[in-house]
């Protein structure tokens, strides 16, 4: 299981990558320090078209974050947020995201 202090070095090494299409953390237990972490590492990035997150313990804060990043242009045409603790704040920060993003294309 790739723990929040896991994804956080994922990330760190991530961030010179500029090649990586997909990206599975699906069931790990990254929480929100690690989606904090991944998405740091996605505002550079213009390669990663999959991101899986599903099952990882991420709540409304940190769906946040990620809305900063769908909110740019980006090259992610599928994110996995399955199974997450995104109660309707989260969900309403998301949504509001996906009127600027052009990529994606399963949520």
């Amino acid at each position: 299981l790739v723990s929040r202090a896991g994804a956080t070095a994922l990330s760190r090494a991530l961030v010179k990558n500029k090649t990586l299409e997909t990206l599975i953390l699906f069931s790990n237990q990254i929480s929100d320090v690690g989606a904090k972490a991944i998405a740091s590492f996605l505002v550079d990035n213009t390669s990663l078209a999959t991101l899986s997150l599903g099952r990882n313990q991420i709540t409304d804060s940190r769906a946040e974050v990620l809305s900063i990043y769908l909110s740019n242009q980006c090259a992610l045409t599928t994110l996995d947020i399955f199974k997450n603790q995104i109660g309707g704040a989260g969900a309403e920060i998301l949504a509001a995201s996906l009127f600027r993003n052009t990529s994606l294309q399963i949520l």
